[in-house]
């Protein structure tokens, strides 16, 4: 026998001890200590799909660079959960531009931090905040434009009304 068959059957024979040695030593431990059984948790509950899709009113500084028309707004799409409203287009639109929107030109002119409005079916109200620090007839128009192509884009009538704490007659005044 040349000697690297010779070493191989060693190293090959070898194995086979070892090999023999822990399968003997783990049949022992399994007979003398049986392996704990741990249930795996399953959940019954559902996933929810958010695939309902709303359209949100923004002005676009790439399609109205100058932005000659203040009321002037677009559309993107927002993919929420559950059924279509206008209360979740509302939210949706005061969270304002994603980032990949504002890249695209998205801008919004809402006040940040604004509470939804409550929603009765032809009446957004909104909290006294809307109008805070608004000025011009410029900001005023986009900021009616934003809230009402979104709700009627949405569901709403276009007989929606705007209001702020219950009022309608002098709000959002430039």
């Amino acid at each position: 026998m040349n000697p690297r068959a010779f070493t191989l059957s060693l190293v090959l024979v070898g194995l086979a001890i070892v090999l023999a040695v822990v399968v003997r030593t783990s049949n022992r431990q399994n007979t003398e200590t049986p392996m704990p059984v741990v249930p795996l948790p399953v959940s019954t509950s559902t996933v929810e799909i958010c695939d309902t899709k709303l359209q949100i009113a923004f002005l676009n500084t790439q399609t109205d660079p100058n932005m000659l028309d203040c009321t002037k707004t677009e559309f993107v799409t927002r993919a929420v959960c559950g059924s279509p409203s206008v209360e979740k287009a509302m939210e949706e639109l005061l969270k304002g531009p994603t980032a990949f929107e504002k890249v695209d030109g998205y801008l919004s002119t809402l006040p940040e931090g604004l509470m939804p409005p409550t929603w009765n079916g032809t009446q957004l109200d909104f909290d006294a905040e809307l109008e805070a620090g608004v000025a011009g007839s410029c900001r005023v128009g986009a900021i009616r434009a934003q809230i009402l192509n979104t709700a009627m884009a949405n569901g709403a009538p276009t007989s929606t009304v705007l209001s702020i704490d219950g009022r309608t007659e002098d709000i959002l005044q430039p």
